[in-house]
């Protein structure tokens, strides 16, 4: 497996941002290379735990999951993410980070599937400190799939729009509401770091 490493950061604490964006990381060509790349690989269905209590509480998340490996081809893909996440991490976050020990993963997301209620904050070492989603479609293509992240009590839900990066804690309790028309595609990725204290 292919690590990405990220250079080092200063650490200065937790950020107090529930989420941050980043709009225009990519162009509507860009993202259509993306798509055609998570069409390619073959998809499996996915699942997901909530990481509660340092357990794993089964949720639903009935979409098809697929892999953006880390390659020559797809490298350019890395190169931008890395930028957006480690220009946000600076302005908002500072956590230190490690780099990527996961690949991408290219979500798909058709009518009456969802995402529930979970943290990427799972049981692994090291552990997810950071995370990022990009919206690859355009928000007439399909309805609900609203991305929600629980800021103290209140879910925020976080605007549909294409091309649209957001970044977030990886302890944020999160979603995607069933989609209830069309299609929507997004891909996930997180940073690792040390343990938070």
């Amino acid at each position: 497996m292919t690590h990405y490493v990220f250079p080092p950061a200063p650490t200065f604490g937790i950020g107090s941002e529930a989420f941050t964006y980043w709009q225009n990381g990519f162009t509507n060509d860009e993202l259509k290379l993306i798509i055609d790349f998570g069409n390619s690989q073959i998809p499996s269905k996915s699942s997901v735990g909530s990481g509660v209590s340092g357990g794993m509480i089964p949720n639903e998340k009935s979409s098809e999951i697929s892999w953006i490996n880390l390659n020559n081809n797809s490298k350019w893909i890395y190169d931008k993410i890395i930028h957006i996440m480690m220009s946000l991490n600076t302005q908002f976050y500072q956590f230190n980070l490690y780099g990527f020990i996961d690949q991408i993963q290219f979500i798909n997301y058709e009518a009456d599937e969802n995402c529930d209620w979970h943290t990427d904050l799972q049981n692994q070492q090291p552990p997810r400190k950071l995370s990022f989603i990009l919206e690859l479609s355009d928000p007439k293509d399909y309805e609900g799939g609203e991305l929600q992240i629980i800021n103290y009590k209140d879910p925020l839900t976080i605007r549909k729009e294409k091309g649209l990066a957001i970044v977030f804690p990886s302890f944020s309790l999160y979603r995607v509401s069933p989609v209830t028309k069309g299609t929507k595609k997004i891909i996930v990725i997180c940073a690792t770091g040390p343990a938070f204290k």
